[in-house]
């Protein structure tokens, strides 16, 4: 590079450059090189007028030594910064613990960590300074009580991602309900293999925040997964410390997987002691719900009364998810009838997951309906039992003219056990587009 093309660049091209991503490109090399030059010229911030900076080199530990370089672009107007870091390492904990000074109009910010979990010193040095008044949007895997008091406090927080965080107190009782906590907060996703930690994180939460969507995934040790009267108590706190008012989104579920290569076996009765099924019904006071998932490891046991219940109460429901992510111990007590009036009863579903028996559709199916509905697309059907792929295909094409995704539980490697069943329903879905494709083709009108 010449001096002419250093004062072309800084002169023409280092101001316009607003967002920088730095990420680790399968098979490449560290660019340590690259980074040293740069800083070689001394011509200060490579790009003055950044506002974005996702600076993701620390993944591997061979690129340790590129995160100095991150100076070469930390201007001032930053507003958006994402990075990974290793908390141990104490150029990265100055780093985060100054950029509350340094970055004050900062509005998203997201922490990644090279450890399972940050040292318990890490938070006591990075939570004083840790104040982000303009903050907007928060991705992090773990918080300290302390820190999420403070964030509860700032009033254009609208967005908060947690995962595997470990250190949260319980909310005292008489701070419960807060309603000056999260003012604006509308969107709260949390991932984690603490069931205890998202009963206290829901504790923190103000009704009067104007949350659209909680999302809550708990990744368990199987057979340690909550049980039923944990998640039912996990209800009552949403019901309590969530917006009736703008909650649209709802979605809590048990993963079948803590990571890609430790696979979970499904359980396979209910636990001793254990409550009998949830009861869903607190939930009906989320009238607005356009979207909702309950995917729980030991299931909810539906019953038609249960189905009757939720059609008469969300009627604006877009998609709903009941079956766990495993396959059920359980016989199913609906059948094709009640899944047929479920959609009806429900105007704007498009797509529904449930376990339901398929084995009492007669072999010569008649249509249930004055005419079929054609917004509904998606069906998930855990391990619900099939004998007949043809009659089901038939009977589920005839209600269902554009239904093209039928979707099994899990896959066979998870759950071998279910691999006759999943191929049974890949051959109902596989009949399912042949027919849209077929009723396509008769539509084409020939020269």
């Amino acid at each position: 590079m010449t001096i002419e093309d250093i004062a072309r660049f800084t002169s023409f091209y280092s101001h316009r450059i607003r967002k920088l991503t730095l990420e680790r490109a399968s098979g490449s090399e560290p660019p340590s090189e690259v980074f040293q030059a740069l800083r070689n010229l001394n011509i200060g911030l490579i790009a003055p007028n950044l506002t974005c900076l996702h600076w993701y080199s620390e993944y591997l530990w061979e690129f340790e030594d590129v995160f100095s370089s991150i100076s070469l672009f930390l201007g001032s107007n930053l507003i958006d910064i994402g990075i990974h870091i290793h908390p141990e390492n104490s150029d990265h904990r100055n780093f985060v613990a100054t950029m509350a000074n340094k970055y004050p109009n900062l509005e998203v910010l997201r922490i990644t960590f090279g450890s399972p979990s940050p040292p318990a010193d890490f938070w006591e040095e990075v939570t004083p300074t840790f104040q982000f008044d303009n903050l907007r949007s928060l991705i992090i895997p773990h918080l300290s009580t302390t820190v999420l008091e403070r964030l509860s406090r700032l009033p254009d927080l609208q967005n908060i991602y947690l995962s595997d965080f470990n250190f949260l107190v319980e909310v005292p009782r008489d701070l419960q309900g807060d309603k000056n906590r999260f003012p604006s907060l509308k969107e709260l996703v949390v991932v984690t293999a603490n069931f205890d930690m998202c009963l206290n994180l829901i504790l923190y939460l103000s009704p009067t925040s104007p949350l659209r969507r909680f999302s809550l995934t708990c990744a368990p040790l199987i057979p340690f997964a909550p049980s039923m009267r944990e998640w039912q108590q996990l209800l009552y706190l949403i019901v309590r410390h969530c917006n009736p008012d703008t909650l649209t989104r709802l979605e809590l579920q048990d993963s079948d997987y803590i990571d890609p290569d430790v696979l979970l076996p499904a359980p396979t009765s209910s636990l001793e002691g254990d409550i009998e099924k949830i009861d869903v019904e607190p939930l009906f006071a989320f009238k607005n719900l356009e979207a909702l998932e309950l995917s729980f490891a030991y299931g909810l046991s539906l019953t038609k009364a249960d189905l009757q219940r939720i059609s008469s109460n969300w009627k604006s429901m877009t998609y709903m998810y009941l079956c766990s992510h495993y396959p059920s111990y359980r016989v199913p007590t609906i059948n094709h009838e009640d899944i047929v009036a479920l959609v009806k009863a429900c105007p704007k579903l498009w797509g529904l997951g449930v376990i339901f028996d398929t084995n009492r559709i007669p072999e010569t199916p008649t249509l249930l309906l004055e005419k079929p509905l054609k917004r509904f697309q998606r069906l998930k059907v855990g391990n619900s039992p099939i004998e007949s792929v043809g009659v089901i295909t038939k009977f589920l094409a005839m209600h269902f003219p554009r239904l093209a995704e039928v979707m099994p539980c899990g896959t066979v490697r998870q759950f071998p056990d279910s691999a006759e069943l999943s191929r049974k329903w890949s051959e109902v879905q596989e009949g399912l587009r042949d027919a849209i494709l077929e009723r396509r083709r008769a539509r084409v009108v020939p020269n």
